[in-house]
């Protein structure tokens, strides 16, 4: 009785992500079988176990074998669980003579090895410890049992792996990638189904109103506050820091089409874009606002700007795309992004004729009158 492979590799049935379960994966080794019934013919019983069964589908064991009859059984076996040491699996032939009832055995032994997947850090979101979605520079923990042999992690793409004790621990790239990693020990390989993602939203949570005091018949004044939080939640971006990338502004319409407002709110390092945001534990990485924080002039018959009663407002409206990029923990100053996300994001900045203005950035929205009552998202508030 012999196995081709020592040893067999596998995961047993996890969360891969939160609420998608994935069933036991597993490398296999042929199992051969070999006997002789001598001059008498006998009974075969073959018992595999510590770790080890046949694949679901193999020829039936056999169990009876003639005189001078020479057979030979081949079976596959997978992993259903961790042996309990080194060579703790195995199979074992039993060979009754059917006159004398003397017996013989003989067996082989082998390890299935079980890998496990660990988050290093728990994302914001899912508790789901053993998941095999990770963002881009997560750190994930390779597990084994037992210990012995010691399987071999390899970075089959980008991204870079450590020991620490008996963990082995691969730092995710800075771009997405599937399968990044494989456990091998000799000629037997077996590939973890993981997934790198990049970031791919983001939300702003915690609208409030920016506080520029009283302004009396002055249109403008008008800002909202919110957190922003990197998505999915169901990973950490704790290892990247986000910026808003610079931008001028896009469509100038109505009141704002007069040349005066040219750029004047442009999405510059001066006005927050460009600076480079760590992420923290929980997705969070700025506190950000959309504002007009100044008064808003009234313009002229001769299209020339006033704050004076010799000018009007009309309706007009501001709006761009606002794109955020990634790169490195710790990056600041100018450095360019590894890559956009949230392109969709889009800021608008609108002045109505009866000098109301307003900011509408993400699902928020904030309107200012002239006499300061503010309503945010529908609602008037203080």
């Amino acid at each position: 009785v012999s196995f081709e492979k020592p040893v067999v590799i596998f995961e047993d049935r996890h969360e891969s992500s939160p609420g998608v379960f994935v069933e036991r994966q597993s490398t296999t080794t042929k199992l051969t079988v070999t006997a002789y019934g001598g001059p008498n013919g006998g009974t075969l019983d073959v018992q595999i176990g510590g770790g080890l069964r046949e694949v679901p589908g193999s020829d039936p064991r056999p169990t009876e074998i003639g005189a001078q009859e020479k057979i030979e059984w081949v079976a596959y076996c997978e992993a259903t669980n961790a042996s309990p040491c080194a060579n703790g699996a195995f199979a074992t032939v039993t060979f009754t003579d059917l006159e004398s009832g003397e017996t013989d055995s003989t067996t082989a032994n082998a390890t299935a090895v079980e890998v496990e997947i660990r988050e290093n850090q728990s994302a914001p979101e899912g508790n789901c410890p053993l998941r095999h979605v990770y963002g881009v520079r997560e750190t994930i923990q390779c597990w084994q049992l037992p210990t012995s042999p010691q399987l071999t992690w390899m970075v089959t793409g980008d991204g870079s792996n450590y020991w620490t004790g008996v963990i082995n621990k691969y730092f995710c790239p800075l771009q997405p990638e599937n399968n990044p990693i494989k456990a091998s020990i000799g000629d037997v390989e077996y590939t973890p189904l993981i997934s790198v993602i990049p970031p791919q939203n983001v939300q702003a949570m915690d609208a409030r109103r920016k506080n520029y005091g009283p302004h009396p018949n002055e249109a403008g004044w008008v800002g909202m506050e919110f957190e922003y939080y990197v998505l999915p939640k169901y990973v950490s971006f704790s290892g990247i820091a986000i910026e808003e990338v610079p931008c001028q502004e896009g469509m100038h319409d109505g009141h704002f089409s007069n040349p005066y407002f040219s750029n004047i709110w442009a999405h510059t390092r001066a006005n927050g874009a460009g600076r480079w945001h760590d992420v923290g534990a929980d997705n969070l990485f700025a506190t950000d606002s959309a504002q007009i924080g100044e008064a808003i002039p009234k313009i002229r018959p001769d299209g020339q700007v006033t704050f004076d009663t010799d000018g009007e407002w009309t309706n007009g409206n501001i709006s761009w795309n606002m794109p955020f990029g990634w790169n490195e923990k710790g990056t600041r100053g100018e450095t360019p992004q590894v890559d956009t996300f949230a392109e969709h994001v889009r800021q608008d900045m609108a002045i109505f004729f009866d000098g109301r203005s307003g900011v509408r950035k993400f699902t928020h929205q904030l309107v200012r009158t002239t006499n300061d009552v503010f309503t945010l998202n529908g609602v008037v508030i203080p």
